[in-house]
């Protein structure tokens, strides 16, 4: 089994964080416009994007399948710490994501991010709406996207194409889009606690405020 571990690092807005624990048979991978030396992580180069640093992460949580060749791809946020063993975190389940530690609905996460200013409250309201009238339920799911693991499949890779499709119409905040996708496009995801955040994959501020 191809096993990898990616992080996604544009900009100045995080640092790489080294894993404290490295689980043999995985190969770790960081997807960024520049060269990190580091005795863990190789880099893959992506440069000729021309999208905001946000979107190229969105670009890369949706379309790893495209860049990287896996059975299997846990990717962890760059303001993550890896300190456990990977292996621990092989599902059967074809998606694996985090929990909303706070919320259950991506409308109440949608004014949240507006109240925050993280993303265009315009580009933000758009999207909402437009699920809105396709008739999404509230409290149709949440969830973070700071850990998740995926298989590489037809279906998989298929929802992801819709939900970066969602990105590019929408928001760059990838967790608005998922639930919506995921509601058009059902995948039977895994939900596992966030509470693996304090201590499994730390947590860690972000370095940078610019988005």
């Amino acid at each position: 089994m191809n096993k990898i571990c990616v992080t996604i690092l544009f900009g100045d807005y995080d640092n790489l964080k080294e894993p404290t624990v490295i689980t043999k048979g995985w190969e770790y991978i960081v997807i960024s416009d520049r060269e990190h030396k580091s005795d863990v992580w190789k880099t893959k180069l992506l440069k000729d994007l021309n999208l905001t640093n946000k979107r190229k992460t969105g670009y890369v949580i949706t379309q790893v399948h495209k860049l990287l060749d896996y059975d299997v791809c846990l990717m962890v946020g760059a303001q993550i710490q890896i300190n456990t063993d990977l292996d621990k975190y092989i599902y059967d389940d074809n998606f694996v994501a985090l929990d909303h530690p706070s919320r259950d609905c991506i409308y109440t996460e949608a004014m949240a991010c507006i109240m925050l200013n993280k993303d265009n409250p315009k580009l933000i309201a758009s999207a909402i709406y437009g699920y809105l009238d396709a008739g999404l339920p509230p409290k149709s799911g949440m969830i973070q996207t700071g850990v998740t693991i995926r298989k590489n499949n037809t279906l998989i890779n298929n929802f992801c194409d819709y939900w970066w499709l969602q990105i590019c119409k929408g928001s760059h905040r990838d967790q608005l889009s998922f639930n919506y996708a995921n509601w058009v496009y059902p995948i039977d995801y895994k939900v596992i606690s966030s509470n693996l955040l304090n201590k499994e994959f730390k947590l860690f501020a972000h370095s940078s405020k610019n988005v």
